[in-house]
């Protein structure tokens, strides 16, 4: 699922552009940034200039350098037609004649067009991925970009050691825009060869300082988006950490609270986090008494305890606020049962 954020991909796109040094292939090929919703961490580029970055990686990057390396890597791919290269070579060797015109029927679509239709005709060239060396150009070339802009190239490194540590804590293969376990261990090794072995030329090129909360401020929204996707498949440790991330610097935010007693009542269950997430959710409220969905988590509560008044008065509320609810049978029902 695509998702739309002006504000936010604006910003995505100033950074793409300030890497790319030829502002002529701006004008010519138009490379464009666009943001899926899912919370595993990937991104990849489509021969049309499309760039797509999953919010999971938004969310769990710390500065605008690491996007810049992520952003970097994928421009590669674009600037240098590895997909066209890859798929093609893989074509001559198994004369996979359909994949040819799926993969040309995508590179022709508009950019906006392009989320609807991606999920199962691009797993066709992303299941396969890169051969190394194409990686390896993406990766160093890359760092070259980043450097060039002002952003510090060893940045880089954390971003694959955060995949890494992805790839770790989860225990399964996930679509890593950088590759399986192993390949990400000699990924690590050739950029900091690569970063060794440039140093002198690096060091030359004035760095940008690393603006981690004004990259923060920016990805504000998306983190809570991107914990609720966490919390859908109980992924709870990278949903609170976004949670965190965004009400530290938005400590009055009535949907940061909300998320947070979505998150207690998911993970903690016991008398104890349900209290807490009570308390997380009056904090919505007081914070923005219209927002609907935090007078429904309250009187879910109360209905489970038989706190039958205070639960009445949530459920009437959230359906005076909640415009034509899918839930708001089942609310009725609710009330139906309460009021007798």
């Amino acid at each position: 699922m695509k998702y739309t954020d002006a504000a936010l991909e604006n910003y995505l796109n100033r950074v793409l552009q300030n890497l790319i040094q030829d502002k002529e292939i701006i004008n010519k090929y138009k490379p464009h940034v666009g943001i899926i919703k899912n919370p595993y961490l990937n991104a990849f580029a489509l021969p049309n200039g499309g760039i797509y970055i999953h919010s999971g990686i938004l969310a769990r990057l710390d500065n605008e350098a690491q996007l810049a390396a992520v952003l970097g890597h994928e421009l590669i791919h674009f600037l240098n037609r590895h997909a066209f290269r890859s798929l093609t070579k893989k074509i001559q060797e198994s004369r996979q004649r359909v994949a040819v015109s799926i993969f040309f029927s995508i590179a022709m679509l508009p950019l906006p067009n392009v989320a609807e239709v991606i999920g199962s005709y691009w797993e066709l060239a992303a299941i396969s991925g890169y051969s190394k060396n194409l990686e390896r150009e993406a990766d160093e070339s890359a760092l070259v970009l980043m450097a060039q802009a002002g952003y510090d190239p060893r940045e880089a490194i954390d971003v694959f050691k955060l995949m890494k540590k992805e790839y770790d804590e989860g225990k399964k293969p996930e679509p890593f825009y950088y590759g399986s376990h192993p390949l990400l261990d000699e990924r690590i090794a050739n950029v900091e060869t690569f970063l060794k072995d440039n140093k002198k030329t690096l060091a030359s090129m004035k760095m940008m300082k690393l603006k981690e909360i004004d990259y923060t401020r920016n990805i504000s929204d998306l983190l809570l988006c991107n914990a609720e996707a966490d919390l859908e498949i109980n992924r709870f440790k990278t949903a609170e950490m976004a949670i965190q991330r965004h009400l530290a610097l938005n400590p009055m935010s009535y949907r940061g609270h909300y998320c947070r007693g979505k998150l207690i009542l998911q993970s903690n269950a016991g008398a104890k986090g349900t209290e807490q997430a009570i308390q997380s959710f009056k904090k919505s409220i007081q914070l923005n008494p219209s927002y609907p969905l935090s007078h429904r988590e309250l009187g879910l509560i109360y209905y489970d305890r038989q706190q039958a008044q205070l639960a009445l008065y949530e459920f009437k509320q959230y359906l005076a606020l909640a415009n034509n609810p899918v839930d708001g049978p089942i609310i009725r029902q609710y009330i139906n049962a309460l009021s007798k």
